[in-house]
């Protein structure tokens, strides 16, 4: 059985769609671009982290506001994502509190 780690959303339709399965990641529900940031999420009963990700379809007209830490546009994204894998590595070595 596959157990994801890192779930990466590309888009406002995968976004919603994660919003259904984990009511960890309310805050995504209705935002165009939800904040970027690492969100730990619970996700059929096991913990995940879940980043929200441009889609690239819409990198176009998004990409030169995004931002996260000191970072912008493609970068932001790179780092974003590495930063999942980071914390979803820390979850399966040492679990998650909560």
């Amino acid at each position: 059985m596959m157990q994801p780690s890192v779930v990466a959303t590309l888009g406002s339709d995968a976004r919603r769609f994660m919003v259904a399965m984990s009511p960890d990641l309310v805050a995504w529900q209705g935002a165009s671009n939800p904040e970027p940031t690492v969100v730990e999420a619970r996700l059929a009963g096991a913990r995940v982290a879940a980043v929200p990700l441009l889609h690239p379809s819409g990198h176009h007209a998004s990409l030169a506001r995004r931002r996260y830490q000191d970072f912008t546009g493609i970068k932001a994204e790179a780092v974003l994502l590495r930063d999942a894998l980071a914390k979803a590595r820390r979850l399966r070595k040492h679990g998650s509190p909560r």
